[in-house]
């Protein structure tokens, strides 16, 4: 299942990759549960669209940058522990 990739996906995966703050993990202004609740969660759905549409060598460093920031950020909430 799941949407076909095509070239406006790519551009938004990639556009997306542009958010990610430098010690790996994507950030959002408000909660707004369950979507945004923390950056665990926003960073995970942010790597699903990255894996899913994004060019595989551009979105390689995206993707490595927010695993050593799950690896180092164990979580404090079930459902951040569930987003790793």
């Amino acid at each position: 299942g799941g949407v076909p990739g095509n070239p406006g996906l790519a551009e938004v995966a990639q556009l997306l990759g542009t958010y990610q703050r430098p010690e790996g993990h994507f950030t959002f202004g408000f909660n707004r549960e369950p979507m945004q609740i923390s950056a665990a969660m926003t960073t995970a759905l942010a790597m699903v669209v990255v894996r899913a549409y994004g060019d595989p060598a551009a979105s390689a460093p995206v993707v490595a940058r927010a695993a050593r920031w799950f690896a180092t950020h164990p979580g404090a909430t079930a459902e951040e522990r569930g987003a790793r």
